[in-house]
């Protein structure tokens, strides 16, 4: 039987961005992007639809169960509510390689910024 909670469809932003949905996958996604300060991409439809870029703060346990802690906001600036995710929650995640970088605290005027894959590099 189909887990229909790994079933999601993600819009091409540019260029390839693999998700994975292997669970230790995701999971070494997340904790890369806490030791390297880089962004990821997060499919959770426990904190809405579509897709989040953005980057892991903390990864702890709580009775047992593995959380993650993600930024306030996605790289746009737009505000993320439940921003604590139980890692059971999250169904595709891709690493980036770019550095996060606070929305708000970016030189407006900078349109040339983009965000990589790993398979531009």
């Amino acid at each position: 039987m189909k887990d229909a909670r790994k079933d999601f469809r993600v819009m091409r932003i540019q260029g390839d961005y693999n998700f994975t949905r292997d669970d230790g996958e995701i999971l070494k996604a997340l904790l890369d992007s806490k030791e390297k300060g880089t962004m990821i991409a997060l499919a959770v439809p426990f904190i809405g639809a579509g897709v989040f870029i953005t980057a892991v703060d903390d990864l702890f346990l709580n009775d047992g169960e593995t959380y993650i802690q993600i930024k306030n906001f996605d790289v746009t600036g737009r505000i993320i509510e439940r921003t604590r995710i139980p890692l059971k929650e999250i169904i595709g995640a891709c690493p980036l390689n770019s550095q996060w970088a606070n929305p708000y605290l970016k030189n407006i005027t900078n349109d040339s910024a983009t965000i990589t894959s790993p398979s531009e590099e």
